[in-house]
């Protein structure tokens, strides 16, 4: 090719195409190909190398060791108390609950006194009537003076229950009375609050630990004292103190009229009425069903306190 009076010569491409007239020759689709891939491979090795971390050495690993395990030691110690500090909650505001509940609900019990919760305990009652007295009986039977002294005997057995009462009653005033001398804890008003929580809340463990060892209380002194008077008053009768089966009856009635009288409210025997009254009183089958007049108790009535519903009807001779 000749531009003004010069000659313009094609240079060679490497697959033998010219380029001529400034166009360049067209690639197939495989020189294509190999152009993307090389220049992306052209790429990535012109990208910087990455930087990695380098490994930490450790000088003592037995140093590294005890570290690590004084700190798990710590945080298991952390966690126990969190643990301990939960269940403590928990118990606080579960005896909190039962508490209020109990206060509201006045015939609420709690199932884990067993036998000597308070409706075990008035079936315990009742037995001593149908069950235990009869043994005794059986026992004075045996004693030649009181064969032929039915009344006596009966009289003998009811005044047993009624001394048993009176026993526990006192011992239970002197334990609480020696309890808040040396605790120093305020005289509680009947019905009426103190405003002190923290005697409220002792003399409410004081309640339930007595509740909770009704079987296990010692009532020795109490049992002698109930016998001590028994003998005293029938000391024309001294084959009494030799007779296992009243000796029994008294360890018995002692035991019940305790755990009645430790719950809250405490239970009491009712026995001085001299007119009959159905919701309080059954005649025994020798009565005379027309007379209202009562005159003898052969068991005494239990109430639900002072003033409370009564639980266990009076068995008496009208």
């Amino acid at each position: 090719m000749t531009f003004s009076g010069c000659r313009l010569q094609s240079n060679p491409l490497p697959n033998g195409n010219l380029l001529t007239n400034g166009n360049v020759p067209s690639m197939s689709r495989t020189q294509s190909t190999k152009l993307a891939k090389f220049s992306e491979s052209e790429r990535m090795s012109m990208a910087p190398p990455m930087s990695l971390k380098p490994v930490e050495t450790i000088s003592n690993p037995e140093l590294e060791i005890k570290r690590l395990t004084d700190e798990l030691q710590k945080n298991q110690e952390v966690i126990r108390q969190l643990q301990e500090r939960e269940q403590d909650l928990i118990n606080r505001f579960s005896e909190r609950a039962q508490k209020e509940f109990k206060a509201k609900n006045n015939n609420f019990e709690d199932l884990s006194l067993g036998e000597n919760r308070p409706t075990e305990l008035i079936k315990r009652f009742s037995s001593l009537y149908s069950e235990s007295r009869v043994d005794a009986l059986d026992a004075l039977d045996e004693i030649q003076q009181l064969e032929e002294m039915g009344v006596l005997k009966g009289k003998i057995l009811f005044s047993i229950v009624v001394l048993s009462f009176r026993a526990v009653q006192q011992a239970l005033d002197d334990l609480r009375g020696k309890l808040r001398h040396v605790l120093n804890l305020p005289l509680p008003m009947a019905g009426l609050d103190n405003g002190d929580s923290a005697a409220m809340e002792m003399e409410g463990h004081v309640d339930s630990y007595l509740q909770k060892t009704v079987g296990r209380f010692d009532l020795s002194s109490s049992i002698d004292e109930v016998c001590t008077q028994i003998y005293a008053t029938l000391y024309d009768y001294p084959s009494l103190k030799q007779c296992e089966g009243l000796q029994q009856y008294v360890s018995d009635c002692v035991r019940i009229a305790w755990g009645l009288t430790v719950q809250s409210p405490s239970f009491v025997i009712l026995y001085d009425s001299r007119v009959f009254h159905p919701q309080l009183h059954t005649r025994f089958h020798t009565s005379n069903p027309d007379s209202e007049q009562i005159m003898n108790f052969l068991w005494p009535a239990l109430l639900e306190g002072p003033n409370g519903r009564c639980v266990q009807k009076a068995m008496v001779v009208t």
